[in-house]
């Protein structure tokens, strides 16, 4: 359609055939925009309501690049088996509980996992568990040595 259309242009004025093709891409753009982009809540098809629902509430306060990252996921799930998709909801539920404060720093430590190197990065999830298996005692020593740490002027 559109080589036919610029073909049958050939005939008319060099201006009107750029008008007819920037209206062409104008429209190409916003169907293809309003299909990538996001839309509110109400709008989502049921499936992307059922796998977003723990971002239900701030749906519609979030940025399209936000939106349009869930909505990635909500797609990715599908196809993941049951239990799976039950763990993605469930981080996800953990997600929108957090602060926004508290979502940069979980962004800046997922940032600070991939510049490890391979074989510390997998060693992560075992320290993790290590971690978690500690009494509260422990965990809270650790907690603060790392927070002292941090905040210790680098030499």
């Amino acid at each position: 359609m559109f080589f036919k259309a610029n073909t049958e242009l050939s005939n008319r004025p060099r201006s009107a055939a750029i008008v007819l093709i920037a209206a062409q891409v104008a429209l190409v753009l916003t169907l293809s925009v309003s299909a990538a982009h996001a839309q509110k809540w109400a709008e989502l098809k049921a499936e992307e309501q059922r796998a977003l629902a723990p971002m239900q509430r701030e749906w519609d306060t979030m940025s399209d690049p936000q939106k349009k990252k869930w909505r990635a996921v909500a797609e990715k799930q599908k196809n993941l088996p049951p239990e799976q998709q039950l763990k993605v909801q469930d981080r996800m539920q953990n997600w929108s509980k957090l602060s926004p404060d508290e979502r940069r720093k979980a962004r800046a430590g997922y940032e600070e996992m991939k510049q490890l190197p391979p074989d510390k990065r997998a060693a992560a999830p075992q320290k993790w568990d290590e971690y978690r298996n500690l009494p509260p005692e422990k965990q809270d020593e650790l907690r603060k040595r790392a927070a002292a740490e941090r905040e210790a002027p680098k030499k």
